[in-house]
């Protein structure tokens, strides 16, 4: 019987890429970078990249923050950038963005009455709490499990062991509802813990579990 649910929190119910959008604006204005689909992506891509490492236990989370910084720069042949400036200048205009992913509060409203819920996130610490509390989904929350906080990131089997560990629940007792199929969906599969897969954007439409494109599908599964 499920007992608890562990929801992931960027672009599951916080929408991150919107907030991203408006701290890279910030940024890029400073610095007098265009800001523009190009500029945007090639951002996005070395983040990814350098997110992706630190999943793998290849990055640090400094090393994740810095070095995307590091490598859009070399990219774009910008030169006598204080990166340590940039990155927590970054940081803090993305602690402001609490924008809620569509039906995020109702559902997890809903929830609550039934469920404990918890927040798995591998994002920093002080980033998370201000959202958090900002967005107001903060009442429904029974705790939350950041990564940087506790020492490992998912999707490593450490971290769901701390977490189950933590809240006094067997991996039966939960299921795991988030984006990211490397992160989130991976890291419950090698916990044995069950899984939703909320694809915001209508992506995987091959993926064989249980997947949802909207938060209110979630009650088909609960």
């Amino acid at each position: 019987m499920i007992k608890a649910i562990l929801f992931d929190l960027d672009n599951t119910l916080l929408d991150f890429n919107k907030g991203e959008y408006d701290a890279l604006k910030v940024i890029y204005d400073d610095l007098n970078i265009p800001y523009n689909e190009d500029t945007i992506n090639l951002f996005i891509k070395h983040s990814g990249y350098c997110w992706g490492e630190l999943e793998k236990n290849k990055m640090s989370l400094n090393e994740c923050k810095r070095n995307r910084w590091i490598y859009f720069f070399n990219d774009l042949n910008i030169k006598d950038i204080d990166i340590d400036e940039i990155t927590d200048k970054f940081s803090n205009e993305l602690s402001k963005g609490h924008y809620l992913v569509n039906n995020a509060l109702e559902t997890l409203e809903r929830l609550s009455k039934k469920y404990k819920i918890y927040i798995i996130t591998n994002g920093v610490s002080f980033i998370q709490h201000r959202r958090i509390k900002e967005s107001k989904i903060e009442p429904f929350i029974n705790g939350m499990y950041i990564s940087e906080e506790i020492g490992y990131f998912k999707p490593n089997k450490e971290y769901f062991d701390y977490v189950l560990n933590d809240i006094g629940l067997s991996n039966k007792e939960v299921i795991v509802i988030g984006d990211s199929l490397t992160s989130d969906i991976l890291g419950a599969n090698s916990s044995n813990i069950d899984s939703i897969l909320f694809d915001n954007n209508d992506i995987f439409k091959n993926y064989g579990g249980k997947r949802v494109t909207n938060l209110l599908e979630i009650f088909n599964y609960l």
